[in-house]
């Protein structure tokens, strides 16, 4: 699955927010998947067209830190 069989659209530098708590962005080259779970919010970065094979990297942060 690559982000260009999905619509594409251009963003600008603003604050948006996740109506449906998933997105795949297109950064440099890279397909960028920001994802939430039950446990908190997972991001995890490909090479472009290559979204099926293991990520380049990852990261995530849990809803309990918030409140530290």
């Amino acid at each position: 699955m690559s982000l260009t069989d999905k619509t594409d659209a251009l963003l600008d530098d603003k604050d948006y927010i996740l109506a449906e708590g998933a997105a795949w962005l297109e950064v440099a080259g890279f397909a960028i998947r920001i994802h939430t779970t039950d446990r908190g919010v997972w991001v995890a970065i490909y090479k472009n067209k290559e979204e099926m094979n293991d990520c380049l990297a990852e990261t995530y942060a849990l809803f309990k830190e918030q409140d530290e």
